[in-house]
């Protein structure tokens, strides 16, 4: 999300006082975090997931592998 996206919310949930402040109530504050939060899913392509897995027998393994590698993916 970029800033201008994050600035668009704030100028629908909540308010600027005197001081050019963001203001929310307590249920905006909550809407606002979630909705800035709120990212999409992304998955792995077969590619991702055979370099992730290479190598790997054990079941248990190749689903550690596939884990980290989401996470990477959707966190980073």
């Amino acid at each position: 999300m970029t800033d201008e996206q994050i600035f668009e919310l704030a100028e629908k949930i909540g308010f600027q006082d005197d001081f050019g402040r963001w203001n929310f109530t307590s249920e905006g504050l909550l809407d606002f975090v979630f909705m800035v939060q709120k990212r999409e899913w992304v998955g792995l392509t077969r590619r991702e997931l055979d370099i992730a897995t290479l190598g790997l027998e054990d079941l248990g393994d190749c689903y550690i592998a596939i884990e980290a590698k989401l996470k990477e993916k959707n966190n980073g």
